[in-house]
Parts: C-alpha cells; structure tokens; sequence
C-alpha cells in the first residue's frame, strides 16, 4: 500500500502519499512515503517487476485547529475537513469533488504545479501535489 499515509485520524495535516519524506518529518514519519514502501518491499524480498504502485486519485482533508495556523503540511489539525457533496464522508473528497468545485478553479491554474494548499471556510485545507508541465 502506497496511500493513505496521513488523514483525518492525526492531529496535524499530511499528505495522503507523498513521493518522498519531508525534511520536516519526524523519525517515524519518515516511513510514510511512496519511496520507503517500495524501498521496504524490496528490502523484503518482493521482485520489483512485480510491484505495482497504486496513485490515489481522491484527497484527503483537514480542519485546522485555530485559524492563526500555517496553511502548510505539520499544521494543527482537528480532525478531517467538511463531508464531500458526493462523497459525504468528513476528511475525503473524490477527484472529482476537488476538480469541479468553482472555488477551486483559480488556485488550480495558478498554483498546482507542485505541492500545494488551499485555504477554504472553517479553517479547512486540502493538501495536493501534482506534476508541473
């Protein structure tokens, strides 16, 4: 399994499944990566032509515990971000929920070439990284 490495279920924002660790990560956290899982699969004995990385195509978000928090991965989190219109579940959002949602679309086009948030109502975030062209 390559995601769902941070959600709802911490107290601080994360991304659902980073390429790579962060600097800022801690010891244990540094585990949860894309890199370090099939790094691990590897180290245990799984042939790599046989591994086969899954990319989540939903986002996990979070509501962040006071509004005077950074909008960035690590901030305070108090549980998952309001209930999808489809989705209807707390801290998830499909692909398409996050796509289609008018409030979105400018920070879509200006900012989503890298890793990036997105501050809506209610001190919510919504962590994404995506490619540049």
């Amino acid at each position: 399994m390559a995601y769902d490495f941070h959600g709802k279920w911490e107290r601080e924002t994360g991304h659902n499944a980073p390429l790579y660790s962060s600097s800022l990560d801690s010891e244990w956290q540094k585990q949860l990566s894309v890199d370090n899982a099939a790094t691990m699969w590897v180290k245990l004995g799984a042939p790599k032509e046989k591994l086969i990385i899954g990319m989540p195509t939903y986002g996990r978000s979070f509501t962040l515990s006071n509004s005077l928090s950074n909008f960035r991965v690590h901030a305070p989190a108090s549980g998952g971000g309001k209930a999808g219109e489809y989705t209807k579940e707390s801290g998830f959002l499909a692909y398409y929920e996050v796509l289609y949602k008018p409030a979105f679309a400018e920070e879509r086009e200006n900012k989503f070439k890298t890793i990036s948030s997105i501050k809506t109502n209610s001190f919510n975030i919504i962590l994404f990284s995506e490619l540049g062209n």
